[in-house]
Formats: C-alpha cells, structure tokens, sequence
C-alpha cells in the first residue's frame, strides 16, 4: 500500500473500532494489495467481520469507507459479515473464505 492508503486504513479501523467497540471482530486486507498484484486503479478490499450484522452497523461501515475514500483519495471496498456466518461450513469451502484466510492481512 502506498502512505495515503495506510492512512486511510489505519483511519477506517479506528473510526470502527472507537464507533463498533467489541462489536467489530477483525478487518482484513485482501485482494490484490495483499497479494502483491495491485495496479495503480486498484481497490483496497476490507473483510470487516462483527459480531452482528444490522443494517445500522452495515450503513456505519460503509459511510466511513465512502468519508476515507473522498478524504484519502483511495477506494475502500469493505465486505461485510458477521462472525457466526464467516466461520460456517459453507463459506469455508469457497475460494473467497481461501483467499481471505490465506493472503489476507490483518489490519
């Protein structure tokens, strides 16, 4: 990641920690700017994992994500799920679970 897009991850996790408290479980970057494959249009793709989903926790999410995009000039794309379902049987056998588990980047 270059500097204005550290910033604004490390600005988005603080915002959601300080806002969510022990609601958020984790943030993760994933994708091409975890894996080394980035181009210079590339987004920067969040797995945010809470404790519940709820429509105000997903609107919160992603109004923070659209106030570091126009404040960073970066893209924040954060995919959201709850804890209980990221860790089902289902989600674990595809390749979008394999790819946040293995190149995945906790933030």
């Amino acid at each position: 990641m270059i500097e204005k897009e550290h910033t604004a991850v490390t600005e988005f996790k603080s915002i959601l920690t300080n806002k969510l408290d022990k609601s958020l479980i984790e943030i993760k970057l994933f994708g091409s700017k975890a894996t080394g494959y980035s181009t210079p249009y590339s987004d920067l793709d969040l797995l945010v994992i809470v404790s519940e989903v709820t429509f105000d926790i997903k609107d919160l999410i992603y109004d923070v994500a659209v106030e570091m995009n126009l404040k960073h000039d970066v893209v924040i794309s954060p995919i959201i799920y709850s804890k209980i379902f990221f860790d089902t049987d289902y989600l674990k056998h595809t390749y979008f679970y394999k790819a946040t588990e293995q190149d995945g980047i906790s933030i």
